[in-house]
C-alpha cells in the first residue's frame, strides 16, 4: 500500500513492540500499545492524524482514537472484528511457546505462512514479507516478532472504546473474512455513534492489504481527501 500513499501524504509507519524492528517486552497489553502509538503521534507532531490499522492493529487504533480524540481525525480499519456487545468475550493469547531458532535463514523463510491461512497473495509478496521478518542472534535464525506478543484481548475494552468514537471511519472488510461477519457489519453500520463508510473488497481474504494493495491505498487516499 505504502508507495502510492507517500506521494501527497506524510506517512508514519509504526512497529508496535514485539513486532518488526521494535524491541520485545516482558509483557504486552492493548493499553501498552495504545501508549506507544500516542507517544509516536506526539513526538512526530502529526496533529490530528488518520490512523490506518489492520486486524489487531485496527483495534489499537480504535482504542487510541477513543482515548485521545484530539490526536485523531479519522480511522481506516481493514478487516477488524468489532462484534456487538452480546458477543463480547475475553480472548486468550493466540501464540505461545518458546522462540525457536533454526540453523539457516532459508529454512526459516520457507516456514513462513499467513495466519489465519488463506490463498497466497501475488507472487513475490509472501517471499518479500518472509525475508524481512527474520533475524539472527547468537543461537541461530528466528522471527523478529515475539511469539508472546498477542496479549489477552478483551472485546469489552475495544467495544466500549468503539462506542465512544466521534471521528469519521472507513471500515474495509474482505469478502471472505474470518473476522467480519453479518453481526459485525450490522453493529458497525448501525451500532456506532460515529459516521461509518463500509467497503467490501470482492474476492479477498483477511490479509486483503496483501491481495489488493492498490485498491486499499486508493480507499485510504480517498478517505483522507474527504476529511
Amino acid at each position: 500500500m505504502l508507495p502510492g500513499l507517500r506521494v501527497g501524504h506524510r506517512v508514519i509507519e509504526i512497529d508496535l513492540s514485539g513486532h518488526g524492528e521494535s524491541e520485545h517486552r516482558s509483557a504486552y497489553s492493548l493499553a501498552g500499545w495504545v501508549g506507544e502509538l500516542v507517544s509516536v503521534l506526539l513526538h512526530a507532531g502529526a496533529g490530528p492524524a488518520t490512523l490506518v490499522g489492520h486486524s489487531m492493529g485496527g483495534k489499537v487504533c480504535v482504542v487510541t482514537a477513543a482515548a485521545r480524540p484530539d490526536l485523531v481525525a479519522g480511522l481506516v480499519l481493514f478487516d477488524v472484528g468489532l462484534p456487538p456487545p452480546a458477543r463480547w468475550r475475553r480472548r486468550p493469547p493466540t501464540m505461545e511457546g518458546r522462540q525457536r531458532r533454526y540453523p539457516s535463514r532459508q529454512e526459516l523463510i520457507e516456514r513462513f505462512v499467513l495466519t489465519p491461512p488463506q490463498p497466497d497473495p501475488p507472487a513475490g509478496v509472501l517471499a518479500a514479507i518472509a525475508a524481512g521478518s527474520v533475524r539472527r542472534d547468537a543461537a541461530g535464525w528466528t522471527w523478529k516478532h515475539d511469539r508472546h506478543s498477542v496479549p489477552i484481548l478483551d472485546d469489552r475494552e475495544v467495544g466500549e472504546a468503539a462506542l465512544r468514537l466521534d471521528c469519521r471511519i472507513a471500515f474495509v472488510h474482505a469478502e471472505h473474512s474470518h473476522a467480519v461477519d453479518g453481526s459485525v457489519l450490522c453493529h458497525v453500520q448501525s451500532g456506532l455513534p460515529a459516521p461509518v463508510a463500509v467497503h467490501c473488497l470482492p474476492g479477498t481474504h483477511h490479509h486483503l492489504v496483501l491481495e489488493v494493495p492498490d485498491e486499499c491505498a486508493r480507499l485510504v487516499a480517498d478517505f483522507t481527501a474527504a476529511l
